[in-house]
């Protein structure tokens, strides 16, 4: 069963290759890449991924190294490159691939790490060094896990810390209601209650802003 998740790429070729080297009609009108850049990417088949930069740049100089199995990789790899941004290599055309220059695979796996974290996605993490990161004995996930995962609306974010959190709030605000009541009275205790309430509100508000940005 496909694995798909996130992953870097690092070369050990200081000779230019193509980034498609392995189609003779397209190779010289794409990039060329050498050890000193590295690519995040993502892949409904992190097996399959690896097999395909080896044809490429040849088994010798390819060194894959799978971050995280997830089911939501299309929204998690848009976030990642949003950060990863003044990095990507622009091909002959302008536009920004996934190809990375100026920054150490190691900054780029611990910005992946710090993306996935942020966003609250249900992954698996697979390393939490580059070099700890390895292929052998990936967990599988379930396409029944990854349709629940994605959802019908394409992938985006749907975590329950939200949910519990407001749950909390609510909570705490009722209970400082319910004290002021018992000890000053019921009218500072709905006066206390309608405070906190108004206050959790408009944190969980400014939060809520705070986590639609990484999007």
């Amino acid at each position: 069963m496909a694995t798909p998740g996130l992953y870097i790429v690092t070369l050990r070729n200081r000779t230019p290759i193509s980034v498609n080297a392995q189609d003779p009609r397209v190779a010289s009108r794409a990039i060329c890449v050498t050890y000193k850049n590295c690519k995040f990417g993502k892949a409904k088949s992190l097996e399959g991924r690896r097999a395909s930069y080896e044809r490429t740049f040849g088994t010798k100089n390819v060194d894959f190294h799978p971050i995280a199995v997830l089911a939501e990789i299309d929204f998690a790899e848009k976030a990642v490159l949003k950060r990863l941004d003044d990095y990507r290599i622009r091909g002959r055309t302008g536009r920004k691939n996934e190809w990375l220059e100026g920054i150490r695979p190691e900054a780029v796996h611990s910005i992946v790490l710090q993306t996935l974290g942020d966003l609250g996605l249900d992954c698996v993490i697979l390393g939490r060094t580059l070099r700890k990161c390895k292929l052998r004995g990936i967990p599988a996930i379930e396409s029944s896990r990854a349709n629940k995962l994605s959802g019908p609306a394409g992938g985006k974010k749907r975590s329950t810390r939200s949910g519990s959190r407001d749950n909390r709030g609510f909570a705490a605000a009722l209970f400082f209601g319910v004290i002021s009541g018992l000890i000053f009275g019921l009218v500072p205790g709905v006066v206390v209650f309608s405070v906190s309430l108004g206050l959790f509100f408009i944190s969980a508000k400014i939060n809520a802003s705070k986590r639609a940005k990484l999007c």
